[in-house]
């Protein structure tokens, strides 16, 4: 697991938004660490960490009674086409006589019909640090990509194509080079439709919206 602690001095500039019906332990936790918590209905959603990012957070308990009650894959299918980079964070919490096949099926489901990353937290205490991680990386991460971009531009063509495709936020050079083997032209990219967009593993609904925005958008001269 991950060792935060040496940067918890840093924690009471970090933001997060918070449904109001997530675990008071987590919220208590949150706000014992100086957190700026946002505490409100967002629901299907349990967490917001930014515009790219949110998700849910649950125990293997509730995970299980949500997988019985189908709401969880109805949920996870909103999850995916609202945040370019949905996450599942799940908890552990000592639960006994849980059908290990269910619980696994659902995991897989998750990851290859969803696209979702499935984190394990040890309890209150260890999902909450993973939650301020996220935040800072993902703070420090646009900082680095800013960075990236100022670094001399390549020659090369197909290497060209790859860092104007990366100069799209969330485009990283993993999706630039599936995107250029899928429409081997900026023409066919230019005129490729959402649908066409999400069938790149990897981009969701709003991903895909944002593509066909840049690529069809008329220019303002006045921003």
């Amino acid at each position: 697991m991950l060792n935060t602690e040496s940067k918890s001095k840093n924690e009471k500039d970090l933001v997060i938004m918070i449904d109001s019906s997530v675990r008071e332990d987590i919220i208590n936790e949150l706000n014992k660490r100086g957190t700026i918590l946002e505490v409100k209905s967002i629901e299907p959603l349990q967490f917001k960490v930014s515009e790219d990012i949110g998700g849910f957070i649950k125990t293997f308990q509730e995970f299980y009674e949500s997988i019985k009650t189908h709401d969880f894959f109805k949920n996870a299918e909103l999850l995916r086409n609202q945040f370019l980079r949905p996450l599942f964070i799940l908890e552990d919490d000592d639960s006994k006589d849980l059908d290990r096949n269910i619980l696994l099926e659902a995991l897989a489901t998750l990851f290859i019909h969803f696209d979702m990353p499935i984190i394990f937290s040890r309890n209150t205490k260890d999902t909450v640090k993973l939650l301020l991680t996220i935040i800072r990386r993902e703070k420090s991460d646009k900082v680095t990509r800013v960075a990236t971009r100022m670094t001399k531009a390549p020659t090369e063509i197909s290497e060209l194509q790859n860092y104007i495709l990366k100069g799209i936020p969330s485009i990283n050079d993993e999706l630039a080079r599936k995107l250029l083997i899928k429409f081997k032209t900026f023409e066919n990219l230019v005129t490729a439709k959402p649908e066409a967009f999400m069938e790149v593993k990897g981009i969701g609904k709003k991903l895909a919206e944002k593509l066909y925005a840049v690529f069809n958008s008329l220019y303002r001269s006045d921003l």
